[in-house]
């Protein structure tokens, strides 16, 4: 795949993994907090290619927003998932 396929993408850092629900786009896995990723020396795991749901937010007066729906985004990564230390080829 050309590395110009998705030009609108965007990096997915590992902090992401407990914010957002990301499907990984090879496996169809849902990455988690706890994932076995291999992020890059600035922490990116990939990136997010498609968002597939988004969040849903309601206003509180006077308070912050409460979170109903995490965003659901379907991520590229740039290495493939961990397996017990080893990496999926």
């Amino acid at each position: 795949m050309p590395e110009d396929a998705f030009p609108n993408s965007v990096p997915v850092h590992t902090s992401h993994l407990a914010m957002f629900r990301l499907v990984e786009m090879q496996t169809g896995k849902t990455l988690k907090s706890d994932s076995k990723v291999v992020p890059n020396s600035h922490g990116f795991v990939g990136k997010a290619i498609l968002p597939l749901e988004p969040s849903l937010h309601r206003k509180n007066r006077g308070h912050e927003s409460t979170t109903l729906c995490q965003a659901c985004y379907l991520v590229k990564l740039d290495k493939p998932l961990l397996r017990g230390g080893k990496a999926l080829e």
